[in-house]
């Protein structure tokens, strides 16, 4: 992005032929990204169904379809302007609100809890599972691992149960008495999920993740 950018501010544009040529190799550059972040993401894609997810590799594939977004607007851009400054409103205005979109999209995707519903999914096939990775994600995870607990076999829901059990010890103490400037909603919603099956969960001894 840098190259195109650099070299659309350096060049003359000097005649029809020269612009038009600009325009083709530009396209070819932002096609040949496209190529890379697409095997990029089928490789990232083929990594996770073979270990798992985890934050990094989530936020990695969320960032190669933003990547991709924002070289599409560079080549819708470079074919209504020709690389000729004349909207640069269309790539500039068009990044910025993909910006916006892509980070207020990542957050309704509630993250932890879409890692270890894919994880516990993957769990349920496979029989393979990173327990302790699970167990150490925000409250946000916690009404999807209420959820699976019963699928979860031996170790695993030991130890998932020892992590839930201290979840809800400490989310009932630091909301039970709580003022209202203190409300999380997602952690009301994950105590609720834990409080739902309390009886199973005081079975187990606290753990911390």
């Amino acid at each position: 992005m840098g190259l195109l950018l650099g070299l659309d501010w350096l060049a003359k544009h000097e005649g029809v032929n020269a612009a038009r040529l600009f325009k083709v190799l530009s396209l070819v550059l932002v096609a040949l990204v496209l190529v890379v972040l697409l095997s990029a993401f089928q490789r990232m894609s083929l990594y996770e169904s073979a270990y798992g997810f985890t934050s990094l590799r989530l936020y990695t594939h969320w960032f190669m379809l933003w990547m991709g977004l924002v070289f599409g607007l560079k080549a819708l851009d470079i074919v209504l302007n020709g690389g000729a400054h004349a909207r640069p409103s269309v790539f500039a205005f068009g990044g910025f609100l993909s910006l916006i979109v892509a980070l207020a999209g990542f957050n309704l995707l509630n993250p932890d809890a879409y890692i270890d519903e894919q994880n516990l999914k993957r769990y349920v096939e496979t029989g393979k599972l990173d327990t302790g990775y699970a167990a150490s994600l925000s409250a946000d995870a916690a009404p999807v691992l209420v959820a699976y607990f019963d699928q979860l076999k031996g170790d695993e829901q030991t130890k998932v149960g020892g992590v839930l059990r201290y979840q809800m010890d400490d989310l009932y103490r630091r909301l039970a008495h709580a003022a209202w400037p203190s409300y999380h909603w997602a952690r009301k919603q994950a105590l609720d999920a834990l409080l739902a099956r309390r009886d199973t969960l005081n079975q187990y001894q606290p753990a911390r993740p």
